[in-house]
């Protein structure tokens, strides 16, 4: 327990200075490894895509991640046709729920599934800081801003 989580020889990032018994205490008390998902459309041409493994310690913010990339994908995902319209929705929900969760997965790896699973159930939740309720707001104005419009075209 003694020894940092390690991929590829390096530590996994955000785990710099960390043990696996530090990682440990750290999920209990909120840490979890996500990845956040983008994407970018030119007329036909959609690519969407994750950020590397990222460990997100119990106190810092999930949502600065999230409202980053949510951001970019809102700002650039939308113009492709087909794929844009279906990427940036799927990009969104993922990023507005604080990333996609992948701390069963890492500490399984490293830990053992029955032990992974019991410090899981005993894990504190994370809870939506201000940037996850940014990200939220934004994400909403602009579906009103885009049913608005449609509103406005179909009465006219």
């Amino acid at each position: 327990m003694a020894q940092p989580l390690l991929v590829e020889g390096r530590p996994l990032a955000g785990t710099e200075g960390m043990t696996l018994g530090d990682i440990e205490l750290d999920v209990l008390m909120g840490g979890r490894f996500v990845r956040y998902y983008w994407n970018i459309s030119v007329i036909v041409l959609s690519y969407r895509n994750s950020t590397a493994l990222t460990y997100v310690r119990s106190n810092r913010s999930a949502g600065l991640g999230a409202l980053g990339w949510g951001t970019f994908s809102l700002c650039f995902g939308w113009w492709g046709f087909p794929w844009g319209i279906v990427y940036t929705p799927l990009s969104l929900w993922h990023n507005t729920r604080g990333g996609s969760d992948h701390t069963h997965e890492v500490l399984t790896a490293y830990l053992g599934d029955e032990h992974s699973r019991e410090i899981l159930q005993r894990a504190s939740r994370r809870k939506a800081d201000a940037a996850l309720w940014t990200l939220r707001a934004l994400v909403l104005g602009f579906v009103a801003l885009i049913a608005t419009f449609i509103y406005q075209v179909a009465t006219a």
